[in-house]
């Protein structure tokens, strides 16, 4: 119940998030730039982490945010997302910047770096099917290749890794995989 209610909490920080951010975009000129909804392999096996302990997938939902910096012939843009577990483990809300370089042909990559929270376990317990992630607040790491499939709406493979960079002895790293569609505005 800890952890439903953990979840329902992150998931109303962000909507708050997102309607202040609404306010405010209006007068500062921030606004959506795309939005993502995704499918993803929950603690995804033999990637970064490592190790496979905790089971389901993971509802992905992710916006990226305008204006954007140039910056090395792509754009600097900032992303606000949520991974919803569809079992009882580990879930997440994050915040990342985002370089997207956009190749010759219909086909982008898109690399970030940023903070995220879960609900997930800390410590390391005996026989537990949880990782133990070390810190409430871990480094999110996020790689994505995709193609335009219209002028406005493209598909891509995603990949994020959250950890605690080996700053805490518990630090046993969460990966996810999987597909998203986007939508830009």
């Amino acid at each position: 119940m800890k952890k439903k209610r953990s979840i329902g909490y992150s998931l109303l920080a962000l909507m708050l998030s997102a309607s202040v951010g609404t306010a405010e975009a209006a007068e500062s000129g921030l606004r959506i730039n795309e939005i993502k909804f995704g499918l993803l392999w929950h603690d995804a096996d033999g990637l970064w982490s490592g190790s496979h302990k905790e089971e389901g997938f993971d509802y992905n939902i992710e916006v990226l945010l305008s204006p954007s910096l140039r910056w090395m012939g792509g754009v600097l843009l900032p992303a606000l997302g949520a991974s919803i577990n569809s079992s009882t483990d580990t879930s997440k809300v994050y915040f990342d910047g985002r370089w997207k370089y956009f190749f010759n042909n219909p086909g982008y990559i898109m690399i970030g770096l940023g903070l995220a929270v879960h609900d997930g376990e800390t410590k390391n317990k005996p026989n537990s099917d949880s990782k133990a992630l070390g810190a409430s607040v871990l480094f999110h790491t996020v790689i994505e290749y995709g193609f335009n499939v219209t002028l406005q709406d493209s598909i891509s493979l995603f990949f994020d890794h959250i950890s605690n960079a080996g700053f805490n002895h518990d630090n046993e790293g969460l990966d996810t995989l999987g597909m998203r569609f986007s939508h830009r505005f």
